[in-house]
Order: structure tokens, then sequence, then C-alpha cells
């Protein structure tokens, strides 16, 4: 649940993130729609295999598979193509449509570990 933000706040931070070179594994992906979707990683670990995501959804977009198709496709790269083995997310306990997208995906996911 991303807080509050004017829109001049929201300008100066995507003018300083798109320029942004990445820290290791540690990504931003953006959706090709503006405001739409934003997938990170943080906290990559590589000597250890972990990491972190985190997923956000425009409330205009939520609810249509969005967030699972992202889910998928970074537990993907980092579990098959950079051979991390364990991720960590953290949901709000009132976020009940993330908790339950989220188990899906680790349920679904053979090898990898749900933190």
């Amino acid at each position: 649940m991303p807080f509050p933000q004017s829109q001049e706040g929201v300008r100066r931070f995507a003018e300083r993130t798109a320029t942004e070179r990445p820290e290791g594994d540690n990504f931003r992906f953006r959706d090709h729609e503006p405001s739409s979707a934003t997938s990170t990683t943080h906290g990559c670990d590589p000597r250890h295999g972990t990491f972190g995501y985190g997923i956000s959804i425009a409330a205009a977009h939520r609810r249509k598979g969005y967030a699972a198709e992202a889910i998928a496709i970074v537990l993907r790269y980092y579990f098959e193509e950079l051979r991390y083995q364990k991720v960590s997310v953290q949901i709000y306990s009132f976020n009940e449509p993330s908790i339950t997208c989220t188990s899906v995906s680790a349920s679904s996911r053979k090898g990898g570990s749900a933190g």
C-alpha cells in the first residue's frame, strides 16, 4: 500500500529513479503503462542466495492477474537464471488479496522457499 504522495513528489521520484543504475541484483521493473505496476527486488545477496521483492499495482489495474504474473516473472528469473534459493516477502496483515496471491505463487514454485 503506497503512502499518499503529491504529483510533484511522484514526478521527482520518477525522474530520479529513471536514471539510476541498479545495485547488484536489486532492480526496479516498471510496466509499460505509466503508474500501473512496479516490481522491485531488494536485499539481494547472491552469496547466500536470498532476496526480497515488492509488487505495486495501481488500483485501476488490480484483480486482473498482473500481480501474479509479475511475481511469476520475478521468481522465475531469480531462481532459474540467477540461481537464488530463498525469497522473503513482507505484506501488511490487512492486505488479504496480496496474501492470497503470494501464497498461491509460492505454493506453485518447485524448489523455491517462501519466506
